[in-house]
């Protein structure tokens, strides 16, 4: 086996152990040397697989090799959310949706209280809602639909005008996505969310700032349900 792949072996079997709790924030590692013996690889595949560990927040290495499990809910990188969403640790995984659909929510509010407060321009939200229902009939290819969903979502966001938000939200992407189709995988008229999103820009543009944030709010509370619902059963 390559050393790469070696590397990622063991950095996968130790993350396994941090994330299910069989390594706990303060447990001290063996030292490099036996850990290589455990499971028979070189001074090097070890070294590589501990650093990329610590480069992500699970764990830190103190002088002379001595090397601690982290919180690395507190410490740790945004690598960490991926990790924990596409890992098998259950609990920790439907937790981390719940969080990702919280921060979902924030940013999304937050960007429509902007164009309440500040009378931003929605041009580009007119755009991607004309562009959903210019393909309403002729695409309902799953794929695009999430894609165009996706977009709406993020455009919404970026109207904040807040940088380090949007490059939060879009950080998530990845994960969203995967919401997101579970959410269209659940419910049977896709046409539906256009027809939403086709309102809520209507509202904006006539000024309906407070009807169009809480039809926004009911919304993502409703997506929220469908997605939770079915991450309990996952």
């Amino acid at each position: 086996m390559k050393t790469g792949n070696l590397t990622k072996a063991l950095y996968d079997s130790l993350l396994d152990r941090i994330l299910s709790g069989s390594l706990k924030p303060g447990d001290r590692l063996p030292p490099l040397r036996s850990i290589a013996l455990e499971y028979e690889l070189s001074r090097s595949v070890v070294n590589n697989a501990i650093s990329l560990l610590a480069a992500k927040g699970y764990l830190k290495i103190k002088e002379r090799h001595y090397i601690v499990v982290t919180d690395f809910l507190r410490e740790g990188t945004l690598d960490v959310i991926m990790d924990i969403f596409t890992s098998e640790t259950a609990p920790l995984r439907t937790k981390l949706i719940e969080d990702v659909l919280a921060i979902r929510k924030l940013a999304e509010l937050e960007a429509i209280d902007h164009i309440m407060n500040q009378g931003i321009d929605i041009a580009p939200l007119e755009a991607l809602v004309d562009n959903e229902i210019a393909h309403d009939d002729t695409h309902q290819d799953l794929d695009w639909i999430i894609e165009a969903d996706m977009a709406f979502h993020e455009g919404l966001v970026a109207l904040s005008s807040n940088m380090v938000l949007s490059i939060l939200y879009r950080s998530f992407r990845d994960i969203e996505r995967s919401l997101i189709q579970r959410f269209y995988e659940k419910i049977q008229d896709p046409n539906q969310i256009v027809i939403s999103h086709r309102k809520f820009v209507e509202m904006l543009r006539n000024q309906q700032y407070m009807e169009a944030r809480s039809l926004w709010a009911y919304l993502l509370e409703q997506g929220r349900t469908t997605i939770m619902n079915d991450a309990d059963h996952s």
